[in-house]
């Protein structure tokens, strides 16, 4: 058997004459047993069913087999062309309709445009919000951006002013929630230095002023939040009280004695500078006028000019003013003097016509 498979194309066996099974009616030969349904009664299951017989393949001769015919298939020409001209025909018709509805009604295949609103700084919902009432889609980015606070949008693409069709995207830039920090203690520094370290952290500083002689003037002398404090730096203002030195509301020194008046200024840390004068209603010693005027506020070591009173000034006599010899006595008169003094002067010729008109 599989000498004759392995032989099987082999030119010498072209003639050969194909085997035929020839059936031999005995009882060894197999049976086909159909499928069983359902049995009639329980007493025939112990039975056999015979099948019939299977009947033999019928060969065909050889000098046959080049007479055996293909059946031919149906013709579908007819049947290929109708669905071609309806597939023609469905799409001229689609075309006119459009070229009709685009020729009568443009504006349904027209996209309108929008302008482009500036929502720089604004909050990312309201600035959402605001663009899809345009029909506009919005894409947000959140990014790290100090110029504005957390929250806001930074930037935007494209920019305000631009005109888009409906429908299309604008993106947007936020600045992303920033994050807590712990407030240092920034009393005893220099005003300027801690002011300086808190804009490095984005914090806003507000000084405020106290008038204080105990501490170097300049000097931080409380802050708050305090030290230790949780803040968003860019929403947070840290206020910073620094001392300023004191100052003084000056006393009117007018009346008062020479004595008087620098014992108050070296009690209140001023400097006085005196002159002096001669006065007829003013006592001697006494205090004539000040510079700057009373009441004004100075800052400790700053100078106040005071004029002290002399007293009444006497004649050459050593005698007072007011006071009248016993005896008239005649006052001789001076002889007078004539001097003559010869200095040449220069005189342009403008000069000399101007003289000679008078």
């Amino acid at each position: 058997m599989a000498e004759d498979a392995y032989t099987l194309l082999d030119p010498d066996r072209y003639n050969e004459s194909p085997y035929k099974y020839e059936h031999e009616d005995n009882d060894e030969v197999t049976k086909a047993i159909p499928i069983v349904g359902k049995l009639p009664n329980s007493d025939d299951l112990e039975k056999t069913i015979a099948a019939e017989p299977t009947k033999p393949v019928k060969t065909v001769p050889e000098n046959q087999t080049d007479q055996a015919k293909p059946i031919a298939k149906p013709k579908k020409q007819k049947k290929r062309k109708k669905w071609l001209f309806i597939l023609i025909f469905a799409a001229i018709f689609t075309l006119v309709v459009v070229a009709t509805a685009f020729a009568i009604y443009p504006n349904l295949f027209r996209v309108a445009e929008v302008t482009i609103p500036d929502v720089i700084e604004e909050p990312a919902d309201e600035a959402r919000q605001k663009l899809e009432d345009l029909n506009l889609t919005v894409d947000i980015q959140e990014v790290d951006d100090d110029s504005v606070d957390a929250g806001l949008v930074a930037s935007q693409n494209p920019r305000a002013g631009s005109k888009v069709k409906e429908g299309s995207t604008v993106r947007l830039q936020v600045s992303g929630e920033e994050e807590e920090i712990t407030l240092e203690d920034y009393t005893g520094l220099p005003i300027e230095q801690a002011e300086r370290l808190l804009e490095q952290l984005n914090v806003n500083v507000e000084r405020v002023t106290r008038e204080n002689n105990e501490e170097t003037e300049g000097t931080v002398l409380s802050q708050t939040p305090t030290s230790g404090s949780s803040i968003v730096p860019s929403t947070t203002t840290v206020f910073l009280t620094y001392a300023i030195e004191s100052q003084i509301r000056l006393m009117n020194l007018e009346g008062e004695t020479e004595d008087a008046a620098r014992a108050y200024f070296n009690d209140v840390g001023l400097r006085g500078r005196f002159s002096f004068e001669f006065n007829d209603t003013i006592a001697e010693g006494k205090v004539i006028s000040q510079d700057p005027e009373p009441f004004e506020m100075l800052d400790q070591g700053s100078n106040v000019e005071v004029v002290v009173s002399r007293g009444p000034e006497e004649d050459a006599s050593g005698t007072d003013p007011g006071d009248e010899p016993d005896d008239e006595t005649p006052v001789e008169d001076e002889p007078s003097r004539i001097i003559e003094v010869s200095q040449p002067v220069e005189v342009s010729e403008q000069e000399q016509e101007a003289w000679r008109g008078f």
